[in-house]
């Protein structure tokens, strides 16, 4: 029996790996599965579990349209499994639930009044521990155990709470098995939640006091699964009230755009913070703060910048505080946290949590624009340190990331901090890290562009670092960032570089593949340079292979709507300067991009 679990999990990862081309092989795969998912014997669960777990894994992998014939019947057996007493049958059938909801999305709705009750009551057991009351009280034993892990250095891991299921010696069970039911009903409800969006919202208020009350469980697996849930719930209700993109900087009144999401985000954005400022387990607090991050990125400025006399719901300042905590390592998760936040260089970094944050740091400015001044000033002080010498490369990119974020939203507000950081950023260009090398590069390119002076006094050097950037031998990304990096500076100075060689370098890159976002800043630079009386001879025996990077760039739909509206406009431009001519360069062209530039020219523009 071991052997055959074992040879279905490998079945589901082959399944995991081959994607769409597994489903050559889904029918006769599906004929073995359906076999267990029947079985009903004690000793066969396990089994069936495992099975369940890899026909969802096969439904994600072949897609709807190459498991919709199976789903009534699958779902029929998952159903008959959540009602056997076997913790990891449920747990199990709730991640095969979660994978369907990827799959089928609103689809899904109509099994939603079978399965939630089925998940909330795996939610709220409390059968996770008990303890032996003839033996023992139930508060002396939770006091031995703590005193046992004193002892022992205070490990948190997980290993230790799964062993006290067989310490004879203590009258404390903890049931693990029910603890990854418990998690994995958390999940089910949050990927529901996430892929049917607007078909989700009859069943919000039902599940959200189960996940708040789950959100300060005392296993950190639990807490995880109920954080990223919540903001899946925010995800959902989102989608009932469409209202336009938001803009950056602009705080609008939400509680009347959107007062069901408003309504949500004050109950959901208090516990969410609460795990980021206070949670002990690392892999919580960096869910917390990918979770905010989310929630800022899809809310916009409003949801850390609110119309008076309401407040907002994420204190930003407080957030703020929390990630100065962690960048002095004195948070609550870190355990080489010094009371005097004093930077430990060879302290423990974990990977995830440092991405978390640096996802959280890097998407509020996006959001707020120039009133991230204040908080990147809080913030560049404890960051400056991790860019020592002494420090590794992952923490140098940390904090390039975030600086270069910061000024690239801060624009010319932030043009006075360029003088001290734009050295640094060609120093770290250099780096071995190819991380650290694309985001220094990057952060000269801001730098340069927001902050003139300083890029003046460092022209020299910063031309020399992105010549050695844009190697051959250099990593695709990190010449793409080079790329950006010399469009931002014709951007800024145009006719004062040497535009002779710098644009045919730009032209001969694009278009971008890896970094495709840098694209932007390059067509953006070409249609400059060729606006402008000084610089557009340099640009006469470029215009017909920048036509035909603008035709790919629009055609793949890689510019965004600004940008896409500047080309339409600069095509109108070129066509008033010269109908024919133009008329003769884009038929010089593969008929694809003519037809993309054709589209162009026809295409209205706001931006002239």
């Amino acid at each position: 029996r071991a052997t055959q679990e074992r040879c279905v999990s490998a079945i589901a990862s082959a399944a995991m790996a081959a994607k769409g081309q597994f489903a050559r092989y889904f029918e006769q795969v599906y004929g073995l599965m359906r076999v267990l998912l029947q079985q009903t014997g004690d000793k066969e669960l396990v089994l069936r579990a495992r099975a369940m777990e890899c026909v969802g894994i096969m439904c994600l992998a072949v897609g709807r349209d190459g498991c919709s014939h199976i789903v009534q019947e699958c779902t029929s057996f998952a159903f008959q499994g959540l009602q056997l007493q076997l913790p990891e049958l449920r747990e199990y059938t709730y991640g095969f639930f979660a994978q369907l909801a990827e799959v089928l999305g609103a689809e899904l709705a109509p099994l939603l009044p079978t399965l939630l009750p089925f998940a909330l009551k795996s939610l709220d057991d409390n059968d996770t521990m008990f303890w032996d009351g003839a033996a023992e009280t139930g508060a002396s034993a939770v006091a031995k155990l703590f005193e046992g892990k004193a002892a022992a250095g205070g490990s948190d891991d997980d290993d230790d709470v799964d062993d006290d299921d067989d310490d004879d010696d203590s009258p404390l069970t903890v049931r693990t098995a029910m603890l990854d039911e418990k998690a994995a009903a958390a999940h089910c409800i949050g990927a529901c939640a996430q892929h049917l969006k607007a078909a989700f919202l009859p069943y919000i208020q039902q599940v959200l006091p189960s996940l708040l009350a789950a959100n300060d469980y005392f296993h950190e697996d639990v807490r995880v699964a109920t954080t990223k849930a919540l903001t899946s719930l925010v995800t959902a209700i989102s989608a009932t009230e469409p209202v336009p993109k938001w803009s950056k900087g602009v705080v609008t009144d939400l509680p009347q755009q959107q007062p069901m999401t408003w309504a949500l985000l004050q109950r959901v954005c208090g516990p969410l913070q609460q795990r980021f400022e206070e949670d002990e387990d690392k892999d919580v607090v960096a869910t917390a703060s990918e979770s905010i991050a989310q929630i800022a990125l899809l809310i916009g400025p409003s949801a850390m910048a609110a119309v008076p006399p309401a407040s907002a719901p994420l204190d930003l300042r407080v957030l703020v505080d929390i990630a100065v905590s962690l960048l002095e390592q004195r948070h609550a998760c870190q355990s080489s946290a010094e009371a005097d936040g004093q930077v430990d260089e060879d302290a423990d970094h974990d990977e995830a949590l440092w991405e978390a944050v640096v996802e959280l740091l890097t998407t509020a400015p996006k959001a707020l624009g120039v009133h991230w001044r204040p908080h990147f000033e809080r913030l560049l002080p404890p960051l400056m340190p991790y860019l020592r010498d002494g420090h590794p490369a992952a923490d140098h990119s940390l904090a390039i990331g975030i600086i270069a974020e910061s000024i690239n939203q801060l624009e010319s507000t932030g043009s006075d901090f360029c003088t001290s950081l734009l050295p640094i950023m060609v120093r770290r260009s250099r780096s071995e890290s190819v991380a650290c090398r694309q985001n220094a590069t990057f952060g000269m390119g801001v730098l340069s562009l927001h902050g003139r002076d300083a890029a003046m006094a460092n022209m020299q050097s910063v031309l020399q670092a992105l010549q050695a950037r844009m190697s051959a031998d250099e990593e695709t990304i990190v010449r793409d960032n080079a790329v950006g990096a010399l469009s931002r500076l014709v951007l800024g100075f145009g006719a004062e570089l040497p535009l002779d060689s710098i644009l045919p370098a730009i032209v001969a890159s694009l278009p971008l593949k890896e970094d495709k976002d840098e694209n932007i800043p390059a067509i953006r630079c070409l249609m400059k340079a060729t606006h402008d009386e000084r610089s557009r001879g340099h640009m006469a025996a470029l215009v017909a292979p920048t036509l035909s990077v603008l035709a790919r760039l629009l055609r793949a739909q890689l510019l965004g709507d600004e940008a896409a509206h500047e080309a339409h406009a600069f095509l109108a431009w070129l066509a008033s300067q010269g109908a024919q001519q133009l008329e003769a360069l884009v038929k010089s062209l593969p008929p694809d991009e003519q037809e993309a530039l054709s589209a162009g020219l026809n295409a209205p523009s706001v931006l002239v």
